[in-house]
């Protein structure tokens, strides 16, 4: 396996019941990637903390496992800390020793000694600029200083896993920004961190990956999705299996690249790919052998048809590739079709559609190249450059009718040029839904 993709953390089907009653975490199951930062998000009382214990081993769960580096560690925090490093939250700072008594402390339980232990200490309070507070008491320093000084006894440990539970929690706003600008460093060293807070926002830009607890369980953001990334988020939407799209309202975080972050999310919009046989088959036969472009408004079945025409052509022998960038054509579940696109069709998913195209043109030899929802400069040149090559081109556009496409100067040049044989208009809705065929 390759040690960039290998999990050197799992848990997997975990359960824990407080005495009390409270069932604080719930059949959850994860993996975390050598060199990854996962983001766990949730509100306070969601179980992100007694997770995080469970994968120290400081808690042992009722059922379920936890592995890190490929060791059971479930419930032993002895053979837990050879491989993960918690910062706990409440911190469980000793105040009444100077600030390098308690890093030495620690140091020793970690098994530190003698010159080892005085070089780490030194190391670690340079990392983290502790070196003018090493002879302070503890309970002089701010809340933000110590918080730095937990974070700097969880650095001790050699360990390769770093969970750091609500690491900015409690200072003012500059402590706080400072302390999430250490774990950014962490974090782009190289270190596998799993981060938690109950403010989504601090990890936009920390996390690869994000995860919403709430009353133990992971808040799924769509059917099938626990899990949700970064270029997700900043794109504006999270797709997940079986072509299931989720829209995201929010406030955007803007720089020099433009949008980077969305924040403060409002509102949800989740739209759910339908696969129905035989649309638009009254049209079919009229667009062998052509390149089509399918026009409807936003919602008027545009995916739909163009799902049907790849899977027909497909079936009759054509060698058809789809740049699938939103996952909604052939809903692909582990490198396979959840929906039916015809056999022996190639589907590349997840990347830029132009971007995707070229890749599928280069590589798959293809008759027909798929692209849904075109709509920009890059969209139409790789078109021209693919239909250049002699490949067919099937894609998809907003658009209420030819008119309304004409209005846009991408699409008006793509027209003059003849790069569509037809255009499909469809319009209606349901059962009163119309397909037109119209010549360019």
């Amino acid at each position: 396996m390759n040690e960039a993709t290998e999990p050197c953390l799992e848990a997997r089907g975990l359960r824990k019941r407080y005495p009390n009653g409270v069932e604080a975490v719930r059949d959850l199951s994860l993996s975390v990637r050598r060199g990854e930062v996962l983001g766990l998000a949730g509100p306070n009382g969601a179980g992100k903390s007694t997770l995080l214990k469970l994968l120290a081993g400081l808690l042992r769960p009722e059922s379920g496992a936890v592995v890190a580096e490929g060791a059971d560690v479930t419930g032993s925090p002895e053979r837990a800390a050879l491989h993960v490093a918690l910062m706990p939250d409440p911190l469980g700072v000793y105040t009444d020793v100077s600030s390098r008594e308690y890093l030495e402390f620690f140091g020793r339980v970690f098994g530190l000694r003698g010159p080892a232990l005085s070089r780490r200490v030194a190391e670690v309070a340079e990392e983290l600029g502790l070196g003018p507070w090493l002879e302070a008491e503890v309970e002089t320093l701010s809340a933000g200083w110590q918080r730095r000084l937990a974070l700097g006894r969880t650095l001790l440990s050699d360990a390769p896993v770093l969970l750091l539970d609500e690491p900015a929690a409690g200072p003012d706003v500059g402590a706080r920004a400072d302390l999430l600008a250490l774990v950014r460093r962490l974090a782009s060293s190289g270190r596998t961190l799993v981060v938690s807070s109950h403010i989504l926002p601090e990890l936009q830009d920390l996390a690869d990956r994000f995860a919403v607890m709430v009353q133990g369980r992971w808040a799924q953001v769509a059917p099938g999705k626990d899990f949700f990334t970064r270029d997700e988020l900043r794109r504006g939407f999270v797709c997940a299996p079986g072509g299931v799209r989720v829209g995201v309202c929010a406030t955007a975080g803007c720089a020099l690249r433009g949008v980077e972050t969305l924040r403060d999310v409002s509102s949800l919009c989740i739209r759910v790919a339908r696969p129905v046989p035989g649309a638009g088959r009254e049209v079919l036969p009229a667009l062998r052998g052509k390149s089509v472009l399918v026009l409807s408004a936003p919602g008027g079945g545009k995916t739909t048809f163009l799902r049907e025409l790849v899977r027909v052509s497909a079936e009759a022998g054509a060698r058809v590739a789809v740049a699938d960038e939103r996952g909604e054509l052939a809903g692909m579940r582990g490198g396979v079709p959840g929906f039916d696109v015809g056999p022996c069709t190639d589907v590349l998913t997840g990347a830029p559609k132009a971007e995707a195209a070229l890749m599928l043109l280069r590589s798959m030899s293809p008759e027909i190249v798929a692209m849904d929802e075109i709509g920009d400069a890059s969209d139409a040149e790789a078109i021209r450059t693919i239909l250049g090559c002699g490949v067919r081109i099937f894609a998809s556009a907003h658009a209420p009718d030819r008119a309304a496409l004409s209005r846009r100067s991408v699409f008006r040049r793509l027209l003059e040029a003849r790069a569509f044989d037809a255009l499909v208009i469809i319009s209606g809705r349901g059962e009163a839904r119309r397909y037109t065929v119209e010549t360019p």
